[in-house]
C-alpha cells in the first residue's frame, strides 16, 4: 500500500486541479482517499460531490474526509470520518501501519449524511 499526497495551491483549487493532481501519481487504484472538509467546501458542493463520484478519486474503496473542527454535520454516505490530528500524528512520526490501522477503524458518522449526499458549510 502505497501513501501520495496531491499538492495543491488553494488559489487554484478547481475539481480540475485536484483530479489532474491525483492522476499525476500514475496510481490508477486507490484503496484510501482522505481529502479535507475545508477542499470539499471551497470546492462548493456540486464540485465536491462530481469530484467524490466521477472522477479518478471515485475508484477509491474508502473516501475518509478529515477535519480540525470536528464531525461534519453531514457528509455523502460512503465517507468516513478522521480527526486531522489523528492523521498528522501517524504522518509526522511516519508510522505507516498507525495510519492505515486510524484510516480502516474511521467510521461513517452517526447521522450517516444526509438525505441529499451532501457537504456541510456547503
Amino acid at each position: 500500500m502505497n501513501i501520495f499526497a496531491v499538492d495543491i495551491k488553494l488559489d487554484d483549487l478547481k475539481i480540475e486541479t485536484v483530479t489532474k493532481g491525483v492522476e499525476d501519481t500514475g496510481v490508477h487504484k486507490f484503496h484510501f482517499v482522505v481529502i479535507h472538509q475545508g477542499v470539499l467546501e471551497k470546492l462548493g458542493k456540486t464540485d465536491a460531490d462530481n469530484l467524490l463520484k466521477n472522477t479518478a478519486i471515485s475508484g477509491a474503496r474508502w473516501k475518509v474526509v478529515d477535519s480540525g473542527r470536528g464531525v461534519p454535520t453531514a457528509l455523502m454516505k460512503e465517507a468516513r470520518f478522521l480527526e486531522i490530528s489523528t492523521l498528522l500524528k501517524f504522518l509526522n512520526e511516519y508510522d505507516k501501519h498507525g495510519l492505515v490501522q486510524n484510516l480502516f477503524a474511521s467510521r461513517h458518522p452517526k447521522n450517516g449524511g444526509d438525505q441529499n449526499g451532501g457537504h456541510s458549510a456547503i
